[in-house]
């Protein structure tokens, strides 16, 4: 009778011990998962007025905190409880966080104001006809592209692009935004090199800015980039030169063919 009350002794601390066990692997197991990062929905990019943001991850118990300088949030930051309104440039930044589970990846997002408002666009090449895009206001119609090229928000160029901008009346502008796609998989490409030129009399243009982008490297992902080039000028007129890459790299399955770059918006900052 004695041995048979160790025996359920031993079997008891045993059946204890690897319930503990079970317990922490679970605990471990859930500390080795991340969450995914939060899906961030805007209303707009181009801020005229007002434009509206949303952070979502639908998952018991997340909690979604954010800042709204660029800045990496942490769980001491603001948090995220329903729909903000954006009135300013600015990054927005978004993180999740669930007690039992690692938090997540950061969620930015990069808000822009529409700046000043062009009386005409007009290009002097001809529209791509396979991404005309909406046609030549693409690039003014306050609206940002998505990652996908074929949304209709994005102009595709093979060539070199020369955009003409006419303000209603002389402006200073301190600097030209341009946003583009870098997606080597579809051999999109950044442009090589963006040159502005400024003009009163749309006759004698004056060369004002002009920067050249590094050239994507193997491996880089899918992403929308935006280039600034200061400018600090008054004019009426405004010439941007964006030029193509001649060939792609060599890495490259199309390695020494033309490249294409996409331009999704032109904002003429003050």
């Amino acid at each position: 009778m004695k041995n048979l009350v160790v025996l359920l002794g031993l079997l008891l601390m045993s059946g204890c011990k690897i319930d503990k066990d079970s317990k922490a692997n679970k605990y471990l197991q859930s500390e080795a998962v991340a969450l995914v990062a939060p899906t961030l929905v805007a209303s707009n990019l181009v801020i005229d007025s007002v434009a509206t943001l949303k952070a979502s991850l639908p998952y018991p118990d997340v909690e979604i905190h954010y800042t709204s300088d660029g800045t990496a949030p942490d769980e001491a930051s603001p948090e995220y409880t329903g729909p903000i309104k954006v009135t300013n440039p600015g990054v927005y930044t978004f993180r999740a966080y669930h007690p039992f589970l690692q938090s997540s990846e950061i969620s930015t997002v990069t808000f822009y104001k529409s700046g000043i408002k062009v009386r005409e666009v007009s290009m002097l090449n001809e529209i791509n006809a396979k991404y005309p895009g909406n046609g030549v206001n693409t690039l003014i119609d306050n609206q940002k592209g998505s990652n996908s090229y074929s949304d209709g928000r994005w102009m595709g160029f093979d060539e070199d692009v020369v955009v003409e901008l006419e303000m209603p009346s002389e402006n200073k502008a301190t600097k030209v935004i341009i946003g583009y796609m870098s997606a080597t998989g579809a051999w999109i490409f950044s442009p090589a090199k963006i040159t502005v030129w400024v003009s009163d009399d749309k006759q004698d243009y004056t060369q004002v800015g002009m920067v050249e982008i590094e050239t994507e490297k193997k491996g880089d992902d899918t992403a929308l980039k935006n280039v600034e080039i200061p400018i600090n000028r008054t004019g009426k007129y405004f010439k941007i030169k964006i030029e193509n890459l001649k060939e792609i790299p060599q890495w490259h399955d199309g390695k020494g063919t033309r490249a294409w770059h996409f331009i999704d918006e032109i904002i003429i900052d003050e």
